[in-house]
């Protein structure tokens, strides 16, 4: 009787202690310093924060391209050939999976936390300075993947849709249904690497919810393959 409640206490000791600890930290930007840290990070240079946006938003082409050799998931991203800065994976206790964008100078400029749920991903975005900015969630499909892209009071401003292909191949649509953004991963690379191109003068989708999009998209995929090869492979 005393071991059962003690095992009792412990798990309810366990299970409060982790709905503290994702209570205080819902509603906080997914950007950390490291895995230990309590602290969201948020820029220390808004300019330059700004300016990396800036670019990103008026870039005909942007690339997304993974570090072969990298401790977490990291990718450059490059906007109509200059470098704008770096996207930095990162595992979170009780939030799991976590991206943040940061310029060449270390400043944030955006970040996404990635809840999954039983069937469907989705995640949340943060602005650089920890604010809701909106939500990426996949729809429940059994051929092709789309989402829909919501700002930072729960509105649709948007949709994504997967076309039919031998590798990733989306096209981000407003809320008039109207491509704006086209991403596409290219077939052969060292790394994986993610196109990004705009297709209009004027975007109405944030220029992050694409990025965002392409690198959540991507690992998707390659979790999906490194399934595909254990299966083959037992």
């Amino acid at each position: 009787m005393y071991d059962s409640t003690m095992k009792l206490n412990r798990i309810t000791l366990a299970v409060t202690a982790a709905a503290l600890a994702l209570a205080a930290l819902t509603g906080c930007s997914m950007a950390y310093g490291d895995s230990a840290s309590n602290t969201p990070l948020v820029t220390q240079d808004v300019a330059d924060s700004d300016k990396a946006l800036d670019t990103l938003r008026w870039a005909d082409e942007i690339v997304l391209k993974k570090k072969v050799m990298s401790f977490n998931d990291q990718y450059e991203v490059v906007a109509d050939g200059v470098p704008v800065g770096e996207i930095r994976g990162q595992y979170i206790y009780a939030l799991g999976d976590t991206y943040s964008l940061f310029t060449e100078a270390g400043n944030l400029v955006a970040s996404e936390g990635e809840g999954y749920r039983v069937t469907t991903h989705k995640a949340s975005l943060f602005d650089y300075n920890n604010q809701p900015a909106g939500e990426i969630r996949e729809n429940f499909s059994f051929l092709l993947t789309n989402w829909s892209l919501y700002d930072g009071e729960a509105k649709e401003i948007g949709k994504a849709e997967q076309n039919f292909g031998l590798t990733l191949d989306f096209a981000v649509k407003n809320a008039k249904g109207e491509t704006e953004y086209k991403i596409k991963k290219s077939m052969f690379s060292f790394g994986s690497e993610m196109k990004i191109t705009r297709v209009t003068n004027e975007p109405t989708v944030p220029v992050m919810n694409a990025v965002w999009l392409a690198a959540i998209a991507n690992e998707i995929d390659e979790a999906q393959q490194a399934k595909d090869d254990a299966k083959r492979n037992n």
